[in-house]
């Protein structure tokens, strides 16, 4: 009912409000007029009407009588659930006031007018009335109550009169799921629901109004008609499509444990996939407020990881397990061996525990040591632990490696060697001396404490020492000499190169001394007395004075003589000279050594090769010299003159008379 039909109804009411009184008057001073009561009705061909669809309304006004009534007009505008098509009295109904102009009518007699309209799409009223009322009358009506007439149409589609819709949120559920579909509906008595899977409704899935879905893995579209008892069958077309979309999933997570350790008795869970925007992330399946997949201080337990697209679906569990923090193993048990005298550094050995996998340390950073023997440890104080297969350091374990007994350094010696006539000299260890050293001159016997040494006959001894720990110091060979003079050593002259060739001799000159006596290599030579000595072997050759009462004599400074081997006499090949060729060629064949040079002459050794051209007729002393200056014993050549060709032949001619 549209707001102008609620005008005309109003006005009719107060219409029949004050007719009593326009009667009284009548009846007071004027003859009263003649009444008529007018009868309106109304009909419509629909009661229950398809949107889209034509109905008819049917409007009835009849003359009751008693009196002829001189025309009315009745009031009819169409709700807005209707629109306006034609009127059978076209001139007589305005459709835009909607009033209808009634002529005059003799008792008995009615009037009709046909309202056609279209029934418009579903407003929220559901029902639509059309009400009619007589307005206004020229002749006074007893009895208004039949002026007023309406009629109601039930309007249905199949689009508006019923719905079908997802419960929940979006119309979207997660994949795998079912989904929930209700239909409900307006103006249609006993409906009846059926769902189909396809626009054809030949599919049918579910008849009733709640129907849940199989497990979706795709967006899905149902079809959903409606049957009444005062509706019409749906046709294919009528159906209403209800779209189910299925949302995305998340994959299972991956997730990553960084486990409790020995010191972090708590883990980490880390979801590296799927990372997308809006996800949110659960342990237990019910929390979901972590948005960076990164749970910490997580304790030791089984978990179920899932994640929490930005609509809502959930992804299956991944499950992980954090560990219980391991336990470090127990403090080490040890056993030092300490430095001795002959060796600097000790053992440190980890006697337990000794699991497989531990590893060990002496210093709390380097565990690359796998069987707990740790050699050449220096002195100093140690904080061995254990780390097991688990990474867990146990407790510490103080060793302390002593300083070595200190080996002490080889001894420093000041030799007297006897002078005649003594026969004995004197040892004397300068360093290291002090309290709890002892002295040895034979490596064996450390009686004496003095590190002195007296009436020490010549010989070579071996001096070392003794520390109060009982480490011996490194031996020293010292020597004590042959009685000997105290007197300036004698000085030796050569009188040519001390290099010298086999076969050959160099003369060794002493400074002038009472007597002398050459050695050589730091032995006599008997008979060997005189100033001058001819040296003619390899050897050092020294001197000194000649004592008779078992004293010897100072040495002189050596002179080293070296004799050098000198080649062989070379072997020749001699190329005579001819009648063609007026000299001949000497060629030597050996030796052949690197660095020979060879003469014809004795004098001249420049010639490299042993080749010589161009040699005239006559006798020639070849030698060999080599890279030592040693020259070969001789071997002679002989070169013959040449073979004289006769002069050119003088010729005396005598010509025939």
């Amino acid at each position: 009912m549209n707001f102008k039909s609620l005008v005309f109804i109003g006005l009719s009411m107060l219409l029949l409000a004050i007719q009593p009184a326009k009667g009284q008057v009548n009846a007071l001073g004027r003859e009263r007029p003649s009444t008529s009561d007018l009868q309106l009705t109304k009909t419509v061909d629909k009661a229950v009407a398809r949107v889209g669809t034509i109905v008819n309304f049917t409007l009835r006004i009849k003359n009751l009588g008693p009196a002829f009534t001189e025309g009315a007009t009745v009031f009819d505008l169409l709700p807005n659930g209707f629109t306006f098509i034609s009127s059978s009295l076209p001139a007589e109904y305005n459709n835009i006031t909607g009033e209808w102009d009634v002529a005059d009518m003799v008792v008995g007699a009615e009037q009709t007018l046909v309202i056609t309209a279209i029934v418009n799409p579903i407003v929220p009223t559901s029902i639509y009335t059309n009400v009619a009322q007589i307005m206004d009358t020229k002749n006074p009506d007893p009895n208004p109550a039949n002026n007023r007439s309406e009629i109601t149409v039930v309007p249905f589609d199949f689009t508006g009169n019923f719905t079908g819709e997802l419960t929940g949120t979006g119309g979207s559920i997660c994949a795998n799921s079912r989904a929930a579909l209700r239909a409900t509906s307006i103006n249609i008595v006993e409906p009846i629901y059926k769902w189909y899977a396809d626009a054809q409704l030949a599919n049918l899935v579910h008849i009733g109004a709640n129907y849940t879905t199989p497990a979706l893995t795709a967006t899905t579209i149902y079809y959903l008609v409606v049957t009444g008892t005062n509706i019409p069958a749906p046709t294919p077309a009528d159906a209403k499509q209800i779209t189910v979309n299925v949302l995305a999933v998340p994959i299972t997570p991956v997730a990553t444990v960084i486990q409790p350790t020995c010191s972090i008795p708590t883990g980490t869970i880390t979801v590296s996939a799927p990372m997308a925007p809006g996800n949110t992330y659960s342990l237990d399946g019910a929390t979901y407020l972590n948005n960076s997949g990164v749970f910490t201080g997580i304790i030791p337990g089984t978990y179920a990881v899932s994640v929490k697209s930005i609509n809502g679906c959930i992804s299956a569990n991944s499950i992980v397990v954090v560990n219980v923090n391991p336990a470090g193993p127990s403090a080490p048990s040890l056993n030092i061996i300490q430095p001795t005298c002959d060796l600097a550094t000790g053992t440190i050995t980890v006697s337990s525990p000794k699991n497989p996998g531990n590893t060990y340390s002496i210093d709390g950073v380097d565990y690359s040591n796998v069987n707990g023997v740790f050699t050449q440890v220096i002195a100093g104080t140690y904080n061995v632990t254990v780390k097991n297969a688990s990474g867990c350091i146990g407790g510490i374990t103080v060793a302390v490696v002593n300083q070595n007994p200190l080996t002490p350094q080889t001894p420093t010696v000041e030799i007297t060697n006897p002078l005649c006539p003594e026969k004995t000299g004197v040892i004397k260890i300068t360093s290291p001396v002090g309290n709890g050293f002892t002295y040895s001159i034979d490596g064996s016997t450390y009686l004496n404490n003095t590190g002195v040494f007296t009436s020490v006959a010549p010989g070579a001894y071996s001096v070392s020492v003794k520390n109060a720990s009982g480490c011996v110091s490194p031996a020293v060979v010292t020597i004590i000499k042959d009685p000997v003079v105290d007197e300036p050593k004698l000085v030796i002259t050569a009188e040519s190169n001390t290099s010298i060739c086999e076969g050959s001799s160099v003369i060794l000159t002493s400074s002038v001394a009472p007597s002398y006596q050459w050695y050589k290599n730091g032995l006599a030579i008997a008979g060997a007395n005189a100033k001058t000595f001819a040296a003619s072997t390899s050897g050092i050759y020294t001197v000194s004075r000649l004592y008779t009462n078992g004293c010897n004599g100072v040495q002189s400074e050596g002179v080293i003589v070296s004799v050098n081997v000198s080649p062989s006499a070379p072997s020749l090949d001699i190329v005579q000279p001819t009648c063609d060729l007026g000299t001949g060629t000497i060629t030597v064949s050996s030796p052949k050594n690197p660095g020979n040079t060879y003469s014809i002459d004795g004098v001249d050794y420049s010639n490299v090769n042993g080749f010589f051209t161009q040699v005239i007729a006559g006798t020639y002393n070849v030698t060999v010299k080599n890279t030592s200056g040693c020259v070969s014993g001789i071997t002679v050549a002989v070169v013959n003159q040449n073979p004289l060709t006769p002069q050119t032949p003088t010729v005396e001619i005598t010509n025939p008379l």
